[in-house]
Formats: structure tokens, C-alpha cells, sequence
């Protein structure tokens, strides 16, 4: 694989980031953003197509562009993703968002804050949580920061679940599953050039849907990381929480429960 300091790649249209982790000692190496993945794991989010119109070149028209893609597991078996509805920002970076249909599937709604330790909402969910941080430290800013986000899956002991994490150090959004199956936690990029200065946002949004063993989340509507695990202790671990909050961080988020989509249940 040629190393991306090779090439002018700059993830700015990528669509999924499942098969990406952190390179051996990221953090010591001081790599940063898309500079430190390495793209060496199977990928989940695969043979993607999208929904617009006929046309087999249907970019070039007006209208909702709605992205599909089948998402393998490992334990052979493959699901249909959640729908994803692409845009373009201003300049010309791909952004998605979940299908706004994907509502009509909440049954109530759980409040995480700064004091609520977890809720639980079942093996399915849709989770929205939105951070902001004040860096202490104005001579290292953002990038200063311990990683902060949310856990789902979580168990009663509390010591085991799927890690939904914003790594300041490292500008990535990071998915840590090695508590069910995962070799490494895998990551996407917070920015998106090789300027080891660029600073990141003051502000992040987590949005995360749950299916029992398949998770996909999207951050602040660009870095998306989709994966299935395996080895659930059991249906008792499926609490949400938040970590990492501190005076430098708050959070909050909003745990839908969700209902069955198809017709077996």
C-alpha cells in the first residue's frame, strides 16, 4: 500500500471508514488525522449504490441521493446498511446523515447529561450526542484534550462495551470493539489535509445507530465507521453512557430505543 504521504488523498469523499485503524504508536510519532490510519483490516461497508434516479449516471441530477450498501459481518452472514443521504458542502466535502425515515422507528426517548451515569435501551437504538470543549490549555488547544464519547452495548459491570470516542491527540473518530471480536479499533479522520497545525472544531456531534451486533455511526455529518461485533455477553449489555466529560468538555445525548423494521418481530 502506498503510504498516504505519497499521494494527494485526502478522505474528503470517502463514504465509510470501518476498515481503517491507527497506525503503531500514532501518538508517539505525533501522526495526526488521515496521517495516522493505515487501511490494513476488512472492511464492513461494501458494493455501495445509491438511490437518486434511473439514470445509471444520476450525480449529475437534483434531488435526494439516498446511499445503501451491504455491511458484512464476521460472522458470515451480511445485513442492508441504514440508509444514508449524501450532500456536498459548499466546498465540495461529502456529507451524510442518516435517512430522516429512521425516526419513525423511535419508541420514547432516554436522557444522557454531565450527571446521569447510563440508560439502557434495549439491543436497539439510535443515539444523538452532541459535545462541546473549552481547551484549558490555550497553547495546545483542542488537540490538548483526553478523548471523550459515548459507550454502547455496555454491560452492568461497566468495564465492557463498544467505545464511540473523539481522540483530540490523534483528530480521529475512533470505534473500539475489541471488547466484542474486534482486533483493533477502527477510525476515520476528524481533518482532512496534511497541515499538522489544523486545528479541530470547538464542537462534535456523534451519531450513532445501533442494530444488536451492527454498529454505524456518523460524526459532525462527514466521518462515517460502520462494523458488526461478536461475542455479546449477553442482551443484559446494552447500556448507553458518556465518558470523558470533565470541565473542559460537557455532553449530552438523546438514546431513542427503537422498533423492529421488518416483519419478524
Amino acid at each position: 500500500m502506498v503510504p498516504y504521504t505519497e499521494t494527494n488523498f485526502n478522505g474528503t469523499s470517502m463514504v465509510d471508514w470501518g476498515a481503517f485503524g491507527v497506525k503503531p504508536m500514532a501518538r508517539v510519532k505525533g501522526l495526526y488525522g488521515i496521517r495516522a490510519l493505515n487501511g490494513d483490516h476488512s472492511r464492513g461497508f461494501a458494493m455501495a449504490r445509491t438511490l437518486g434516479s434511473e439514470d445509471p449516471n444520476q450525480v449529475q441530477y437534483t434531488g435526494r441521493k439516498i446511499m445503501f450498501a451491504w455491511l458484512s459481518h464476521d460472522n458470515g452472514n451480511a445485513a442492508v446498511s441504514i440508509g444514508r443521504e449524501l450532500s456536498l458542502s459548499s466546498d465540495l466535502v461529502l456529507l451524510q446523515q442518516f435517512v430522516p425515515e429512521l425516526k419513525k422507528l423511535r419508541k420514547g426517548v432516554l436522557s444522557l447529561g454531565q450527571d446521569r451515569g447510563s440508560v439502557d435501551p434495549g439491543l436497539y437504538s439510535e443515539v444523538v450526542a452532541r459535545f462541546s470543549v473549552w481547551p484549558l490549555d490555550a497553547e495546545r488547544g483542542v488537540r490538548g484534550l483526553d478523548d471523550f464519547g459515548l459507550r454502547v452495548l455496555g454491560c452492568e459491570d461497566e468495564g465492557t462495551g463498544v467505545d464511540l470516542s473523539i481522540s483530540p491527540s490523534l483528530g480521529l473518530a475512533l470505534v473500539n470493539a475489541t471488547d466484542y471480536g474486534k482486533d483493533v479499533a477502527r477510525a476515520g479522520p476528524l481533518v482532512f489535509n496534511y497541515d499538522p497545525e489544523e486545528e479541530l472544531p470547538t464542537s462534535f456531534t456523534i451519531h450513532a445507530v445501533v442494530d444488536a451486533s451492527i454498529i454505524e455511526v456518523i460524526v459532525n455529518n462527514q466521518t462515517a465507521i460502520a462494523m458488526s461485533v461478536t461475542n455479546l455477553s449477553s442482551e443484559a449489555c446494552t447500556k448507553v453512557s458518556l465518558f470523558g466529560l470533565s470541565p473542559a468538555v460537557t455532553g449530552f445525548a438523546e438514546v431513542y430505543p427503537l422498533k423492529m423494521a421488518n416483519q419478524m418481530q
